[in-house]
């Protein structure tokens, strides 16, 4: 599930249809590189192929570090307040 949540959410989206599209193209070049029948025709569509995984995977790297940061900032907050919560505990007891 994606974090759709804060001020860059329309970056999370936006990254997630580009991903989908670099997928897509992807998928076209890899059959026409597994079709090709020449050396000369694999390598023109093993290029783009490489590349357009290498852009699919750094694509989502950055989308899991965004949403890897999301989840770090509410479980820093739950602890924060957890602190919180127990000091006031500890000062109604002294």
């Amino acid at each position: 599930m994606l974090s759709c949540r804060g001020s860059t959410a329309w970056w999370v989206w936006l990254t997630s249809v580009i991903q989908l599209v670099i997928f897509g193209i992807a998928v076209w070049t890899a059959v026409r590189f597994f079709s090709a029948e020449t050396t000369d025709d694999r390598v023109l569509w093993g290029i783009p192929l490489i590349v357009t995984w290498i852009i699919a995977g750094m694509l989502k790297m950055m989308v899991w570090n965004h949403v890897e940061r999301g989840m770090l900032r509410r479980e820093i907050k739950r602890v924060e307040l957890q602190v919180a919560t127990l000091s006031l505990r500890l000062k109604d007891r002294v």
